[in-house]
């Protein structure tokens, strides 16, 4: 039988070693529960680009440039994909109707991507694909907690940036 003390230094010392093995729990459910969502979003991004006759690259360039990326760099940046390979999905998008590639005219060292009307027309038919996955996966949740949901991951993703691309230490 263990005795946890109630009072004094030895209680403080209990109390954090119970909060330091409650963190290591949340953090190893939170890191299982990320895997997961990683596993289910390529599938559902392949899925979704099979949907619509896209590759996972050329959904995940076409809805940056939806979402405002007008160059390759953006493109990659947004995708967080090397410069060559957004360059190679953006060639490929332009081939086959989708987007329009033209000189900046403020810079004309720079390409302007742009979506065409064939282009548009796919965004739409993703962006109609996944509301309807979202809608069945948040069926059974309260608009109150989609709206907690979404608050925690909106701070979650800030605490990872800060911690992952802030450049401190997040040790």
């Amino acid at each position: 039988m263990t005795i946890t003390p109630t009072a004094g230094p030895d209680a403080r010392a209990a109390r954090d070693a119970t909060a330091a093995s409650d963190d290591l729990d949340t953090v190893e459910d939170l890191s299982a529960v990320m895997a997961r969502f990683r596993t289910l979003a390529a599938e559902g991004a392949e899925r979704m680009g099979a949907a619509v006759d896209l590759s996972p690259g050329q959904f995940a360039a076409l809805l940056a440039i939806d979402e405002g990326a007008v160059n390759v760099s953006a493109v990659a940046q947004q995708c967080l994909t090397h410069l060559s390979n957004a360059s190679r999905t953006i060639d490929s998008l332009v081939r086959d109707g989708l987007l329009d590639r033209s000189r900046d005219p403020n810079d004309r060292r720079s390409v302007v991507l742009a979506l065409t009307d064939d282009g548009t027309a796919r965004v739409a038919r993703l962006h109609t694909h996944r509301d309807r996955v979202m809608a069945a996966a948040l069926g059974d949740i309260s608009n109150d907690d989609q709206a907690n949901l979404v608050d925690l991951l909106h701070r979650l993703m800030a605490g990872l940036e800060d911690a992952i691309l802030g450049g401190g230490d997040p040790a």
